[in-house]
């Protein structure tokens, strides 16, 4: 008996599409341009974001510096005193960027003062 129902459905329903062509045709273009701009605009605006995401990685705005607390306490009215805060070793570094999984560029770097002067033997670095 079900049966009998879908097949009458069907007999009406493409009776009606032949009937009326051009309502047909201009409702199967509607739909088929809807679905088109609908994936053409999700793709321009993943496009959009990737490009933004990436413009923004260069100018490093999505990084962010791990380093040892200051050296420097400041008590009372500009009386500082020294508190030695044990240093980031490179093992230690190396040892972050290693357990870092994030889909990311991990680096570590060294920052040191331009007045600084590094030796390392009898070699040594140049002021300028």
């Amino acid at each position: 008996m079900k049966i009998y129902f879908f097949k009458e459905n069907l007999r009406v329903a493409v009776r009606a599409i032949k009937s009326n062509k051009v309502r047909t045709v201009l409702t199967i273009c509607i739909i088929a341009f809807g679905i088109m701009a609908l994936v053409g605009i999700l793709t321009a605006i993943d496009a959009i974001k990737s490009s933004l995401t990436n413009q923004f990685t260069l100018m490093g705005a999505n990084s962010f510096t791990i380093s040892s607390r200051g050296m420097n306490i400041q008590v009372g009215n500009d009386r500082v005193r020294a508190k030695n805060y044990s240093r980031i070793s490179f093992r230690e570094a190396m040892e972050f960027r290693e357990r870092f999984n994030e889909p990311a560029l991990v680096s570590v770097s060294f920052n040191a003062s331009s007045l600084s002067t590094v030796k390392y033997g009898s070699e040594e670095t140049v002021q300028i």
